[in-house]
């Protein structure tokens, strides 16, 4: 009550005030309260003149001195720029013009004002302070076409996206749509249209608002004039089905091969290996038998429509395992490439071809295909690659290189990515960028620390006002799991707790996208369950993982996951004589001496210690050791010394035992773990 009388008695001085200045300076004071916080001499130069006054600079400046004197205003920062010197005063001002047609009239000229100006100064705020005035008025009160509006509507969603702002870009859009609604139609400014309706598409996909831009899907099909106007909207049909459907991608491969067979380039959305073998043949007798980087010099194809379909639809066809299909559409893209050249997005069909090669346990040819797309995306200037070389990149980088080189080298790039693909609009590639870098960093096993936590709580904070749920409760899993091994909760085998509760978290979702909460929030808990030997916990995170399939496109989700069920389900088996155990820890080893074998270093160390612990031993405990202090996996490292230590207590070797589990101490305290 106190605070509401002081600001009523505020408020009446300065309105007293204000109608003591001279009326000049009463309107220059008013129309800089329309604009922004921060004035500048020559936008007020420029409203004023429009306003009907013959001001010069000069004596614009000695307005704004004569408002500082008043105390009404303060110097800003920068040169000849002011800002009020208190919000109340700049509302005072605000409100002194009435509501109705008066403000309204104020409104669309300043908004004219501010866009004539922008012409001239390319000042981004004042295109921005425009159409925010424009929008805010009643539409009989705009005096130039709304089809004007809705490009204006266009420009600063465009500007805004830039930004990564994609909640503000879809206002703007559904603004400018909403200028078009007349009775006409698509008859007029069919072009202007057909752009709104696009990008609101990918706003409010990228924001989850699914049924929101199935409408603007719908409107798109209804009244494009031709399949290629049609592509935007197709290609968002295809993400979108797999979202909405509970991340069903095998629904989403479905949705893509309808829409390519409504192009007439025929699909089977299962085809048999004899299919596969045949389009392979094709794709050979095509490239004439030359080397696949030949491909790269090949001409840059003119509209790569069909490839971007081809691309999100092999992209669905790999994540729902669906590789025959996968591999067709290879061989087909591959074969377009030859006839009608290539482009960034059948680089991106070699790289997905590249993960699933991984998948095949194939790794050179993973890299050949891998080196193909990047070799392509190199041949195209930046400004026009450097999304889709960035969300290339992380394709590779996510499952193609670590079977190359350690998740340590890549990590700093995956934040470089997450960046880059989020200013482009490619949000979920982005946020999934973002969750890679979170798991490789714990799969190199570096320090735990408070950067690390404020990076991954600046990430779920990212995802959550971009409208990536499901990836949102990853990172707070992630985060509770570094705080269980700084010792920072109440039960360290358990993700509850100031970041994460895995029982409420997984009793507000269904489906699939439990199944993979699931999935993830087990392979920190399996980790937990090992490090602090919790032998009722390892038990209850194998039955739960076990009926995940052992490969995943995500190669440090995958290296995570399969380490820990390994060396657990090894850990009870040996313990408990528990045969499926021990021939579940056979089956990872045996996947990890694949990866080691086709040269991956992130998978030697876990190989030998997968070893060492089906069959433990002095020799092979330190095999597995000197291989994770090489590859400075100082978090294996610690788990191995430990281990070691336990079972050489068992052989009564009391002074070798006490030197590793002093090992394993530094180790852990080099970790961050308490």
């Amino acid at each position: 009550e106190i605070n509401s009388f002081v600001n009523n008695d505020v408020e009446s001085m300065i309105k007293s005030k204000i109608k003591e200045l001279d009326v000049k300076d009463q309107r220059a004071l008013i129309l800089s309260a329309y604009t922004s916080n921060i004035i500048d001499v020559g936008t007020l130069h420029s409203l004023l003149n429009a306003d009907g006054f013959s001001f010069d600079m000069d004596q614009v400046s000695v307005i704004f001195e004569r408002a500082v004197t008043e105390g009404l205003l303060l110097r800003s920062s920068s040169p000849h720029t002011f800002t009020f010197s208190h919000d109340i005063i700049q509302a005072a001002f605000y409100e002194s013009v009435e509501v109705g047609e008066e403000r309204n009239r104020l409104l669309v000229f300043i908004g004219n004002a501010l866009v004539s100006r922008y012409a001239l100064t390319g000042q981004e705020w004042l295109l921005f302070v425009a159409v925010n005035h424009l929008n805010s008025v009643p539409q009989e009160y705009i005096d130039f076409p709304l089809d004007k509006l809705a490009e204006l509507n266009l420009d600063v969603a465009k500007l805004a996206s830039s930004k990564a702002d994609v909640s503000q870009a879809a206002d703007y859009l559904r603004a400018g749509v909403k200028c078009l609604e007349t009775d006409n139609g698509w008859k007029n400014q069919y072009d202007l249209r057909l752009e709104l309706f696009n990008d609101l598409i990918q706003a409010e996909a990228t924001l989850g608002n699914y049924s929101a831009a199935e409408a603007a899907i719908e409107e798109v099909l209804q009244n494009a004039a031709c399949l290629d106007d049609k592509s935007v909207a197709h290609l968002h049909l295809i993400h979108i089905s797999a979202q909405k459907n509970d991340l069903d991608f095998g629904i989403g491969a479905e949705t893509g091969v309808k829409v390519l067979n409504e192009y007439g380039r025929e699909l089977p959305l299962h085809p048999s290996w004899l299919h596969v073998a045949s389009e392979r043949m094709r794709a050979a007798l095509k490239r004439r038998g030359k080397p696949l980087m030949n491909l790269i010099n090949m001409p840059i194809m003119e509209d790569d429509a069909i490839m971007r379909l081809y691309n999100d639809t092999q992209r669905l066809a790999n994540m729902s395992n669906n590789f025959p299909l996968a591999s067709t559409i290879l061989y087909r893209a591959t074969q377009i490439a030859c006839t009608e050249g290539i482009s960034p997005q059948f680089a991106q069909i070699a790289a997905n071809s590249s993960v699933r090669l991984v998948a095949e346990s194939k790794f050179k040819k993973a890299n050949r295909y891998g080196n193909l797309a990047r070799a392509i995306v190199e041949r195209f200037p930046q400004d026009q690659s450097e999304a889709d070389c960035a969300e290339l990149k992380a394709k590779l980088k996510a499952t193609v290189d670590p079977t190359r080189y350690p998740f340590r080298e890549g990590i700093a790039e995956f934040h470089e990515m997450y960046k880059t693909m989020i200013s482009h609009g490619l949000v979920e590639m982005g946020i999934g960028s973002a969750m890679v870098y979170g798991l490789s960093y714990f799969a190199a096993g570096l320090p735990l620390n408070s950067i690390l936590d404020k990076k991954l709580a600046v990430y779920e904070r990212s995802a959550n006002e971009l409208g990536q749920k499901s990836f949102v409760s990853v990172f707070q899993a992630s985060r509770q799991f570094v705080l269980n091994l700084l010792g920072k909760s109440d039960n360290v085998v358990l993700l509850s707790g100031n970041a994460f509760d895995e029982d409420r978290a997984l009793g507000q979702i269904e489906g699939n996208s439990k199944a993979m909460l699931l999935r993830d929030a087990s392979t920190f808990r399996v980790q937990l369950a090992y490090i602090f030997n919790d032998t009722a916990t390892m038990k209850e995170m194998i039955e739960r993982l076990k009926t995940y399939p052992l490969f995943d496109l995500m190669t440090a989700r995958q290296h995570l996951r399969i380490t820990f069920l390994g060396l657990a389900a090894f850990e009870l088996g040996n313990r408990e004589t528990n045969k499926e155990y021990l021939k579940l820890g056979k089956s990872i080893t045996r996947v990890m001496k694949k990866l080691d074998k086709g040269g991956s270093a992130n998978a030697h160390p876990v190989y030998l210690s997968l070893e060492a612990a089906k069959k433990p031993g002095k020799e092979r405990y330190n095999l597995a050791i000197e291989a994770c202090a090489n590859a400075r996996m100082i978090h294996l490292e610690a788990m191995m010394n430990e281990r070691c230590s336990a079972w050489l207590q068992e052989q009564n070797d009391e002074g070798n035992a006490r030197a590793h589990m002093l090992r394993a101490f530094s180790c852990y305290h080099s970790w961050g773990a308490r």
